[in-house]
Formats: structure tokens, C-alpha cells, sequence
């Protein structure tokens, strides 16, 4: 499994596992840290960082899943830019 690949499925775990508005809040400033990062080494520390999102899965509605894996995604695209 490649890189990006491996990452995607690891930051979109970590977003899914938000829930609520200030959770999902969260989680989109996570996607726009990845996404200001100038390199791979800044996008996994902020992996790392939000790692805690995923302890709070269990209260997620199916509307707050499909908004952080929204996000998931945007930062998996943003990741993969940086080479």
C-alpha cells in the first residue's frame, strides 16, 4: 500500500472519529493545518496531533461521519500534493 494511500486511510480515521460541531470544527482545522503544510514530515505530526479525535467515534450522527470524511479527503488531496 503506498504512502498516501496508507496516510489517507489513517487521517480519514482520525476525522471520522469526530463528532459534534465543535468536534467538527475540530477536525476541519486539522484539515487546514495539513493543507498549509509546505511538506509530508509537518502533515504527519498534525496526523499525529489528531490522533485523539478518534477516541470521540461513538456519539458520531452519520451526517458528522460524511462531513469529516469530507474533510479526510481534502486533507488526503492536500497530502498528496506534497510529493
Amino acid at each position: 500500500m503506498g504512502i498516501a494511500k496508507t496516510f489517507f486511510i489513517g487521517f480519514s480515521f482520525t476525522l471520522v472519529a469526530a463528532c459534534g460541531n465543535s468536534t467538527l470544527d475540530e477536525v476541519e482545522a486539522a484539515k487546514d493545518k495539513v493543507c498549509a503544510c509546505k511538506d509530508k514530515a509537518c502533515a504527519i505530526k498534525v496526523k499525529k496531533e489528531t490522533k485523539g479525535l478518534r477516541d470521540k467515534i461513538k456519539d458520531m450522527t452519520n451526517e458528522d461521519k460524511l462531513k469529516a470524511m469530507k474533510f479526510g479527503e481534502q486533507a488526503a488531496a492536500c497530502y498528496q500534493k506534497l510529493g
